[in-house]
C-alpha cells in the first residue's frame, strides 16, 4: 500500500504559518515530508517559547498579525498559507464565562 499523501515531487512546499501556537498544525504537514515551514507568526510569548524549542530553524515573527506585510515574509516563495485554530486558553475562558452565565441564569430562576 502506498502513502496517499506522498508524491514524486522532490522539492518541498513552503509554508507561512499564522497564529502558530506551539506548531502542532505545522508538525502534521512536515511529517508528510512534503512541506517545510519557512515563516511563522505567533503573538503569545509563552507559545513562542515552546515554538522556538519545537522549530529552532524557523523564522518566528512575534508581531501582531496586523503589522505583518507580505513582502516581510522571508522566503523565496510561499506555497501554503495556514492559520491555527483558537488557542485552548481562549476556548477555556469563553467556556468558563458561558458556564458562569448559565449558572447565574439557573440560580436566579430556580432559587428566587
Amino acid at each position: 500500500m502506498t502513502n496517499s499523501v506522498s508524491s514524486n515531487c522532490s522539492e518541498k512546499y513552503n509554508i507561512a504559518a499564522f497564529f502558530s501556537g506551539v506548531g502542532g498544525i505545522e508538525l502534521g504537514f512536515e511529517q508528510t515530508n512534503e512541506f517545510r515551514v519557512v515563516y511563522a507568526n505567533e503573538f503569545d510569548k509563552y507559545a513562542r517559547q515552546t515554538y522556538r524549542l519545537n522549530y529552532p530553524n524557523t523564522h518566528l515573527d512575534s508581531r501582531d498579525i496586523h503589522a505583518v506585510q507580505p513582502e516581510e515574509i522571508p522566503a523565496e516563495r510561499v506555497d501554503v498559507i495556514m492559520g491555527g485554530f483558537p488557542c485552548q486558553a481562549l476556548v477555556l475562558r469563553v467556556t468558563a464565562r458561558a458556564l458562569m452565565m448559565i449558572v447565574a441564569i439557573f440560580s436566579s430562576n430556580c432559587f428566587a
